[in-house]
C-alpha cells in the first residue's frame, strides 16, 4: 500500500482447469481481512473449453456434415485447439483454428458462446453468428 493510504480492497480471482475461486480482501497497514469468497466446483477453464468445442463440432456437422467426436483423434485435435484459442483471446481479438475447416474465432463470439455458462444475457448484437440475430 502506498503512505498515507488506510485501506485497500483487492478482489482475486483464481480460475483452475475445473473450479473457479473469488475473494475479496480488504488490505490494512496492520494486516486483511476477508470481506467475501465464493467458489464454484463447476466452473473451470474446462468448462470454457467445452463450450467452445460443442459450438465448432455442431459447425462442422452443420457446414460439412461431419461428426467431431470427443475421443477420436480429430476430436482430441479440436479440443486442444479449443485450449489455444481461449489463450490466444485473452490477448487478441481473433484467432484461427485448423481442424474441420480454416476457420477464425473472434473474442466477441467467444463471449456470446460463453453466456450460456456463465448465465448471462445474449449479446444482442446483429450479425452475432451465435445467436443468429441478422444484419
Amino acid at each position: 500500500m502506498q503512505a498515507g493510504e488506510n485501506q485497500r480492497n483487492v478482489l482475486i480471482a483464481e480460475m483452475g482447469h475445473r473450479c473457479t475461486c473469488i475473494a475479496l480482501v480488504q488490505l490494512t497497514p496492520t494486516g486483511h481481512t476477508t470481506l467475501a469468497q465464493r467458489f464454484d466446483p463447476n466452473l473451470g477453464c474446462l468448462s470454457f473449453d467445452m463450450a467452445m468445442f460443442d459450438h465448432l463440432v455442431a459447425k462442422c456437422k452443420a457446414q460439412y456434415r461431419e461428426d467431431v467426436l470427443p475421443k477420436t483423434k480429430k476430436g482430441i485435435r479440436l479440443l486442444a485447439a479449443c485450449e489455444r484459442i481461449r489463450k490466444l483471446l485473452s490477448t487478441i481479438p481473433e484467432a484461427r483454428y485448423h481442424v474441420c475447416t480454416n476457420s477464425v474465432v473472434l473474442r466477441s463470439c467467444f463471449t456470446c458462446i460463453l453466456c450460456d455458462i456463465v448465465g448471462g444475457e445474449p449479446c444482442g448484437r446483429a450479425g452475432c453468428p451465435i445467436h443468429g440475430h441478422s444484419r
